[in-house]
């Protein structure tokens, strides 16, 4: 994890380290226990567009979680040119 954000913005953001020493970038919004809504930004886009959500999220009892697609916001670019980042 990164970071914790202040309210009105994501409960938590940060990155997952993946195989290969690739990391992907996310961020959820809403409730923590609520019932999971996956979010996929458009082009161009990160998991940040998803911000927006966090009121009608938190109020439905809903858990948005965005990911950044590959090369976006906090996540690596394609393998073959993405360095390992060594995040743990």
């Amino acid at each position: 994890m990164v970071g914790q954000v202040e309210a009105g913005d994501a409960s938590e953001d940060g990155t997952l380290l993946l195989g290969g020493g690739r990391r992907l970038g996310y961020a959820w919004y809403g409730q923590p226990d609520g019932e999971p809504v996956l979010y996929f930004h458009g082009h161009p886009g990160s998991r940040l567009d998803a911000r927006s959500a966090w009121q009608a999220a938190a109020a439905e009892g809903l858990r948005v979680i965005a990911l950044d697609r590959t090369g976006y916001g906090l996540s690596c670019g394609v393998p073959e040119v993405c360095m390992p980042c060594g995040l743990q």
